[in-house]
């Protein structure tokens, strides 16, 4: 039974992190076969890296994405990033705010003003403040 939690973790470790089997099992090795820890390990780009070169003895070919790095993973946390500052910038041109507000809204530029009329993009600051003033 040890075995096949330690084979679905391996495989769990490689459909994640875009590796081989070799250093999916490396990764659980240097883990004591803790999954969460082998996750954290292998997302250290330098520990990977060392993992990946101890593996490269293994006949196993190397399972990779573009330039070793998992591009889900990446896209994932660039949308991540982007939510939690979604208030610093323009939803529509992605141009700072000079200042970070409360909600996302758009820039003073004549298109994502257009657009945030016409396709109900963003928020209203003219119906915000009649709705709450407090928070002004």
């Amino acid at each position: 039974r040890e075995k096949l939690a330690s084979s679905k973790n391996i495989k769990h470790l490689m459909e994640i992190h875009a590796v081989s089997r070799e250093v999916a099992k490396l990764a659980l090795v240097h883990s004591n076969n803790h999954l969460d820890c082998a996750t954290d390990l292998l997302f250290d780009e330098k520990k990977k890296l060392e993992l990946q070169k101890e593996g490269k003895n293994s006949a196993a070919p190397q399972v990779r994405s573009v330039d070793g790095i998992n591009m889900l993973l990446k896209c994932l946390h660039c949308v991540q990033k982007r939510i939690e500052d979604c208030t610093r910038f323009c939803i529509v041109c992605d141009k700072p705010h000079p200042l970070q507000l409360l909600k996302p809204t758009v820039c003073s530029e004549d298109l994502c003003n257009f657009q945030f009329t016409n396709m109900g993009l963003g928020i209203n600051v003219e119906n915000e403040i009649l709705r709450s003033p407090q928070a002004c």
